[in-house]
């Protein structure tokens, strides 16, 4: 009886690690970027990388998002609407709708999901007119971040002093980049996770047998 109980307990276990491998590795990464719009201006607040387990899709609206990497070429392009319109109704005394319409706010803060780039430098956003309103540097997140600075330094003639002061500027970088959360681990290495969920098994298999 003890046997049949804590194999229960042990598959139970197992159980609940493979769907935790599942969902890492199904986790998608994205650029959370905050952004403040001003009577047609776009101001960036605040970014950041985020996970979701659900795929945002910005394959309509009125203002593109391009995803540029280190040679300037386009690696994604991203649509969005500026969720500035409101709704309204007019009600009188007796609560009963009379009128209303839509209302046009000047100033909003909204959030806008783009996906994740690992060779990604920068995001233009363009108005409807395709005139660019707002450059967002990204390039801190990229793991080829350092690989394009080493490059950089190659090909360029610097002084001993330029030297001195570039080494002090990647490290300042890489001590702002954002370290990786224990969901981006996860999903990063969920293979390894999967071949010790088969080991798991093996012996459970094995010790119930005996």
């Amino acid at each position: 009886m003890k046997k049949r109980v804590l194999s229960w307990i042990i598959f139970s276990v197992v159980i609940i690690f493979a769907i935790g491998i599942i969902s890492a590795a199904n986790v998608n990464n994205y650029y959370r970027i905050d952004l403040n719009y001003d009577k047609g201006k776009l101001n960036l607040l605040s970014m950041d990388i985020s996970q979701s387990f659900e795929k945002v899709d910005n394959s309509f609206g009125e203002y593109p998002a391009a995803v540029m990497d280190y040679e300037n070429n386009v690696l994604d392009i991203n649509f969005f609407n500026v969720p500035n319109k409101i709704l309204y109704d007019t009600v009188d005394e007796n609560g009963t709708i009379v009128d209303g319409g839509e209302r046009v706010l000047e100033n909003v803060n909204f959030t806008l999901l783009i996906p994740y780039h690992y060779n990604a430098t920068k995001i233009i956003i363009y108005d409807e007119n395709i005139t660019k309103k707002l450059e967002i540097d990204v390039s801190l997140y990229s793991t080829e971040y350092d690989a394009y600075k080493a490059s950089i330094n190659k090909n360029t003639n610097i002084s001993e002093e330029g030297q001195s002061n570039q080494q002090e500027e990647t490290h300042q970088d890489k001590t702002q980049t954002k370290e990786e959360t224990f969901i981006e681990k996860v999903s990063k290495y969920w293979w390894v996770l999967l071949i010790i969920l088969i080991v798991l098994l093996g012996i459970i298999v094995n010790y119930i047998r005996k």
